[in-house]
């Protein structure tokens, strides 16, 4: 990995990085100030409005990543980001017309009346929502982190500033709600003004382009569909058999760690033209030193990330949201090793190979698998046997990836995946974390249980990475300050 490409990773990760903590800050106020019954409706809507965005993007964002290196034009290029544009925009005006319509229907099969009322008032959102999905994609596929994450910062802080400050006034829920819409689509406004000065628009439809951009797209986003809906199951299903509260509980539990799907999606956006470029060169061992050495870097940081918190679980949402969500602990313990199987990267890594029908072939299997699972588990074990089940369908879907990838495209795993030292980074973070949770158990207070955890669990985990050998003289977190410092 060049100096180049990590400086981007790391620029475009800190605004994801900063936009989360706005976004967890947020929930953290709401949950603190509004009912457990508010709140449940309020993560309602959203999960609602990113679900819609999610399925009806159809994969046009993720065009962009393929498409734009290649146009060689630039108003080839400046036709194909238009047109991308334009499609998101039609499908968003349709989207938030069938979410007004299909309302009352939706209050009824999530069991919150509420949302009948809410959903048309958050209308707006679903409109935004996709256009939002248009804006990091181009400027990365643009060379353009920096101002990826620019707007990644903007867009967050003021749609999170307009909810904060409106709830903290006692305004009703629906009318922050409409609040978000207007400060998103403000940032979206900025956003296509930053985009000028390096892309002019061209709106409009380009035949020789749509119909390419739509063989890649469809197979992609259907894929996208199935599998964020896979990955919704277990809410959705909690909200269509418990009551609002509960989904609540449930849905601050079913938060993976905000720094573990940044890193990886900043870092996956930025290398994924550049493997795919390396394929399309032939260029096998290129691909798979970037690719491993990408997983490497990410596995050093979020493993034991992911297992501090997990060891912590409890006095942590304690902490942050209060002792009624302690029944959330057990939940956010297993969407910890959900989010683990993000390290493996098989997204981008069959994305970049122009693998979209077996991505959509591996998130039909998976939805499948989780639906299924979700549905018996939820009647035999209750509240935690959804998240059980979307980790087992998981696991599943990564075996067939890493087999298919390696039968396929004759790239042996060995070259792909750094297993040997994720294997030892998970060991020692396990064992660390155990010390850790151990720990945090003698003293009083959600607090202190926190700052004792934390002081047993770093000095284990560097010292057993080092011990290991898996932790570089170059990659110590010491060592990369004081050469920040050097001029």
């Amino acid at each position: 990995m060049t100096d180049e490409l990590r400086s981007k990773i790391l620029s475009f990760t800190a605004a994801n990085i900063s936009a989360q903590v706005a976004t967890t800050l947020t929930g953290i106020f709401l949950a603190r100030t509004l009912s457990l019954e508010d709140l449940g409706s309020y993560r309602q809507v959203i999960l609602l409005v990113s679900t819609g965005g999610g399925i009806f993007a159809l994969g046009l964002p993720l065009s962009l990543f393929y498409f734009l290196p290649r146009l060689e034009a630039r108003d080839e290029r400046a036709r194909f980001a238009g047109q991308t544009l334009l499609l998101l925009s039609g499908i968003g005006l349709v989207v938030a017309l069938l979410a007004v319509g299909l309302s009352s229907w939706i209050a009824l099969r999530l069991n919150n009346p509420a949302l009948e009322g809410l959903i048309p008032v958050a209308a707006p959102l679903f409109f935004t929502g996709l256009l939002v999905k248009y804006v990091a994609p181009v400027f990365l596929s643009l060379d353009r982190a920096r101002l990826a994450g620019i707007f990644r910062l903007i867009q967050s802080f003021s749609v999170s500033g307009v909810l904060v400050a409106l709830v903290a006034m006692g305004f009703p829920l629906a009318r922050a709600l409409v609040g978000m819409a207007v400060a998103e689509g403000l940032s979206l406004l900025v956003a296509y003004r930053l985009q000028h000065r390096i892309l002019p628009l061209r709106l409009g439809m380009d035949p020789s382009l749509l119909k390419p951009q739509l063989l890649y797209a469809l197979p992609l986003g259907l894929s996208g569909m199935v599998g964020l809906l896979s990955r919704q199951v277990d809410q959705f299903m909690i909200s269509a058999f418990m009551d609002p509260g509960r989904f609540a509980l449930y849905s601050v539990g079913a938060t993976e760690v905000p720094i573990v799907p940044l890193l990886v999606g900043s870092a996956g956006s930025v290398i994924l033209p550049r493997l795919a470029g390396h394929f399309a060169a032939g260029e096998k061992d290129g691909y798979a030193r970037l690719f491993q050495g990408t997983q490497r870097k990410l596995a050093l940081l979020c493993i034991p990330v992911t297992v501090g918190f997990m060891a912590l679980a409890r006095p942590f949402l304690v902490f942050l949201y209060g002792e009624e969500f302690s029944a959330s602990v057990w939940v956010f313990r297993i969407y910890g090793l959900i989010q683990l199987n993000r390290l493996f990267l098989f997204g981008f890594l069959l994305q970049s190979l122009g693998l979209t029908r077996i991505v959509l072939l591996g998130e039909v299997v998976f939805m499948t698998l989780n639906v299924v699972g979700n549905y018996f588990l939820l009647r035999w074990i209750g509240f935690l046997g959804p998240a059980l089940a979307t980790e087992a369908a998981g696991l599943v879907i990564m075996s067939f990836n890493t087999w298919y990838v390696g039968w396929r495209k004759s790239i042996p795993r060995r070259q792909l995946y750094a297993v040997g030292d994720i294997a030892r980074i998970l060991g020692v973070s396990a064992v660390s974390g155990g010390a850790a949770a151990w720990a945090a158990t003698l003293p009083h207070g959600v607090f202190l249980q926190l700052v004792v955890g934390g002081l047993v669990y770093l000095p284990l985990v560097l010292g057993g990475l080092m011990l290991l050998g898996v932790l570089r003289a170059d990659e110590r977190p010491w060592d990369i300050l004081r050469r920040r410092r050097l001029p």
